[in-house]
């Protein structure tokens, strides 16, 4: 395992911790928008219905499909419309 993905596994473990209150409501968003008919969804899609406190980093929401609970995956790719249009991941359930 490289020493970038050792650090961002421990910045994630360290999320899980000191944010475990705004990760279980935006997996349970993302529960609910999955559950709703929405099929794939962005980490936007999250943020559009389960604000981030302005204290977590954008960069480290991707912890919300990381969780333990969950099984997401990723099935593409698009632009955001919030991030500069960077390239933003689309997942789905793993069922």
């Amino acid at each position: 395992m490289s020493n970038g993905q050792q650090q961002l596994d421990l910045v994630m473990e360290r999320l899980e911790e000191v944010r475990a209150a705004y990760l279980e409501q935006a997996r349970f968003a993302a529960d609910q928008l999955y559950y709703g008919g929405k099929k794939e969804i962005t980490i936007n899609d999250i943020r559009n219905v389960c604000p981030p406190p302005p204290s977590i980093d954008p960069r480290a929401l991707g912890a919300v499909f990381k969780g333990k609970e969950g099984k997401w995956r990723v099935v593409g790719y698009e632009r955001s419309k919030r991030a500069h249009m960077r390239p933003i991941a689309v997942f789905t359930k793993e069922e």
